[in-house]
This record gives structure tokens, sequence and C-alpha cells, in this order.
């Protein structure tokens, strides 16, 4: 039930409320108020609709991301495997927990998660997508728990990876020829004979072309290691 009340400032007489519930993420006992309202009718009209949302087990939570992610984190420990779990934690520490870790989850916005993955995806890093799933994941568990209402990630669009494999693939595909001579030099140092067999496997392979230059005449060999 809501307590509602009328005051006195230097602009007349307002009316406020408040309303004591308890946290469904936390157990604590919480209260909420607002003033400002010129009407008791207008007090009392706001004070039902935030009780239907208490009822309903929506709340207005002061958790940040990252108490949320704990929560969440110490759950999901008890489905997967060590070294999967392991790995989710450090993209959190690494790259989600420094991107929203501090914010109030409730009001991280479909925008803001678009901003941080496109950013992710610019970088390039090649785990945005997961990124975006692991966070995904806390506000799935936060809307369960009804601490939320929705998943903002649900409303952006995730880059498609085949635009950022072309813009890496341009960079790292291919040996350089000090790169190449550099590997085969080390590789040869070994002295195994995976290596051995490896060097013979390529000499075979080699395949000299010769091409002839339409202007100059001239003749320029390569040498094909594919």
């Amino acid at each position: 039930m809501a307590y509602i009340e009328k005051y006195t400032t230097q602009k007349g007489t307002l009316w406020r409320f408040q309303i004591s519930y308890t946290d469904p993420a936390t157990g604590k006992r919480l209260k909420k108020s607002k003033s400002g309202f010129r009407l008791q009718k207008e007090a009392r009209i706001a004070a039902e609709e935030l009780e239907s949302q208490l009822l309903n087990g929506f709340i207005d939570s002061r958790m940040t991301f990252n108490q949320v992610y704990r929560q969440w984190f110490d759950n999901y420990k008890l489905t997967v495997k060590e070294s999967t779990w392991t790995t989710t934690k450090r993209n959190f520490e690494n790259h989600i927990l420094p991107a929203f870790g501090n914010e109030i989850i409730g009001k991280i916005t479909p925008a803001k998660c678009q901003l941080i993955v496109n950013e992710w995806f610019k970088k390039p890093l090649k785990n945005y997508k997961r990124f975006a799933n692991n966070i995904s994941g806390v506000f799935k568990y936060a809307v369960r728990l009804k601490i939320v209402k929705s998943n903002p990630i649900d409303a952006i669009i995730i880059p498609s990876n085949r635009r950022q494999m072309i813009k890496k693939s341009k960079k790292s595909m291919y040996y350089s020829r000090n790169e190449l001579q550099k590997f085969l030099e080390c590789l040869q140092e070994s002295g195994t004979q995976q290596a051995y067999t490896f060097l013979g496997c390529l000499r075979l392979l080699v395949c000299v072309r010769v091409k002839y230059s339409h202007y100059s005449g001239e003749t320029s060999i390569f040498l094909n290691t594919k």
C-alpha cells in the first residue's frame, strides 16, 4: 500500500508517495518514492502503476550489470565444463565488464549494446559474436528474475563475420617472402623427421611457371607452393 502525503514548497503545495517492497533479486527491503505531483490524484495514479509493476515482479532495480553477472556466473559454472567457464570469465573480465560493468542494468539500451558490438567488430576482435551471446545470457537471466523487462541484445544487428574475415584476410592469410624464409629456416633447424617430411613434400609441390610479358618480352618465374 502506497503512502501519499502533501508537502509545502516555495512553489506551493505538492503531493508525493512512498512504497516499500522486497527486491526479488536480493531479498532486501527497499523503498521507492516520487514527489512533485500537483494533484493528489496524479500521485495516486503513479503509485498504483508502480505497485502493479511490483506485484508482477518487475522492479526498478539499482543493480549494476556486474552484480547481475556475478549471480548469473555462479549458476552458469554449474552447467558447463571448467575450460568453458574459464574462457567465458576471461571474456567478461577483458572485454564485457569494462564496457558494461558499472552500468545500472535496467538502463542499458539496445543503442549502447549496438555501439559496443560494432566497436569490437571494427578492432577487429574475432570473438565479438561470442561476447554478444555472453551479454545476452546475463540479460536472459535478469529477465527470468524480473530484474529487467527485456533483453536489449535481441534488438541489435550483429555484424557479418564474412566482412570481418575479408578485411583480416588481406593482412594475415599469406606469409611475406621474409616470413616464409624464416619459417622454413626454423623448420629445417628443428631437425625432426616431421620437418624433413614436410620440406620434402613442399619441394615436390613447387611448380615453376613462366610468364611472358606482352610488353617487354621479359620472363618472370613464380614459385607456387599451393
